[in-house]
């Protein structure tokens, strides 16, 4: 019996090594009796290359992985083991909790994606506010300093005339007393 490492049933049917692997993770219950070498590298025989083959027609035509396993079971086992029919059945049951369960999960895990991007946007708009808030404050800042600077430009003016009143409040009180002024 001819073994092919993932590489050559690349080769054979055309599909990529990415694909085959991605095919090979959604529908591991369909190769049970996967060999491994020595390096522990999948080694498949010629009806794996042609199941991975009628897989990926059949990811081409929009089906889905849950399909495809209700499609191989329902046809290949049955087709193949008539003997075995009541096994296949209860394994197919076993095999529709298992891909509600995955449903169910692929559900929840596309909820938290929906909920992470509503969070990721709503962040944007804080860093847009936050962004807003940062060159109000920045204004505010400059004018706060330009404030102050004319603040103690008129404090000087202030000082100035409060010298000269002093000044004027002791000229007229020496002059009202009779003392000399200097």
């Amino acid at each position: 019996m001819k073994y092919y490492t993932l590489g050559e049933v690349s080769q054979l049917s055309k599909i990529s090594i990415n694909s085959l692997r991605y095919h090979l993770k959604q529908v591991s219950a369909l190769f049970k009796n996967i060999k491994r070498d020595r390096y522990n590298r999948f080694l498949f025989v010629e009806s794996d290359v042609r199941t991975f083959q009628h897989i990926h027609e059949l990811k081409t035509q929009g089906i889905t992985y849950k399909e495809i396993i209700r499609k191989y079971i329902e046809t290949e086992f049955l087709k193949h083991s008539p003997k075995s029919s009541q096994s296949v059945l209860s394994l197919s049951d076993d095999q529709e909790i298992i891909l509600d369960s995955i449903d169910r999960i692929r559900t929840r895990i596309q909820e938290q994606t929906d909920m992470i991007s509503s969070l990721e946007q709503k962040s944007v708009e804080e860093s847009k506010k936050m962004g807003y808030l940062q060159k109000v404050n920045k204004i505010l800042y400059e004018r706060n300093q330009q404030f102050e600077k004319l603040l103690n430009t008129h404090q000087e003016c202030i000082d100035s005339l409060e010298e000269r009143v002093s000044i004027l409040v002791d000229l007229q009180t020496k002059s009202i007393l009779g003392e000399p002024c200097k």
